[in-house]
């Protein structure tokens, strides 16, 4: 059966892993090397992923905080920027075909 910890970020923020097999401890130690742990994260739960404290929608993933018994969804916290912020405000502000298409070359190179 899988295993689920459960992570504090130091700002709050909820990290969720699970471990099929191997030793939890090592496991973590790769995760807090490869970045995907911070190396201030706290683990707040370990157990069974079937009985794991989570919400049972994902929607909300980013304001998901831990409150002592469970991982609670925390609506005072703002929703992350769209990742292509940037583009979609050069868009909205453009007033040329120029411009417009200077923000479509952006888009599609990526």
């Amino acid at each position: 059966m899988p295993t689920v910890r459960i992570w504090q970020e130091p700002g709050g923020a909820v990290k969720v892993t699970t471990l099929v097999a191997g030793d939890l401890e090592q496991e973590s130690g790769k995760l807090r090397d490869s970045g995907a742990i911070s190396p201030g994260a706290v683990a707040v739960w370990d157990g069974e992923a079937s009985l794991a404290p989570l919400p049972p929608s994902r929607v909300n993933r980013a304001k998901w905080r831990w409150n002592g018994l469970r991982v609670a969804v925390d609506l005072t916290v703002p929703d992350p920027p769209h990742p292509r912020q940037a583009l979609l405000d050069a868009a909205a502000q453009a007033t040329t075909v120029a411009q417009l298409r200077a923000i479509l070359i952006q888009v599609i190179q990526g």
